[in-house]
């Protein structure tokens, strides 16, 4: 009767055995399966997040090249509008130069005609 004893109780332990490691091993594997959900979940909300980031990153490109391009318009209009200011200064320094020249011979005419004057008035 011993023997039956020993041996009923090895196998009863080797089915408590089998049950735990039948347990354990759906348990790992509930483990397993969740952090392979968790890892394709992960994938999925990067990839979308690298859309949205390339989105946004497109419509921001879209904004610089716009705001560049209204920049490069008024850049010009400021060239434009120094260029004119360059010619007008350029215009009234000409203008200035030859009005005192023939300012500078209208003074030299009235002096000397004056020292004529005073001179034949005085002979």
């Amino acid at each position: 009767m011993s023997q039956l004893a020993h041996t009923s109780f090895i196998v009863q332990s080797d089915l408590i055995q089998s049950k735990v490691d039948l347990a354990v091993s759906r348990s790992i594997n509930e483990v397993v399966q969740q952090i392979i959900k968790l890892r394709q979940d992960v994938h999925k909300e990067i990839g979308v997040l690298r859309q949205d980031v390339h989105k946004e990153v497109g419509s921001l490109k879209n904004e610089m090249n716009s705001r560049f391009s209204n920049l490069e318009k008024d850049m010009e209009a400021v060239k434009t509008r120094l260029g004119m200011r360059e010619q007008t200064v350029g215009r009234v320094r000409g203008h200035f130069i030859d009005y005192s020249f023939k300012a500078s011979w209208l003074v030299m005419f009235a002096v000397l005609s004056g020292t004529f004057s005073f001179l034949a008035a005085h002979i």
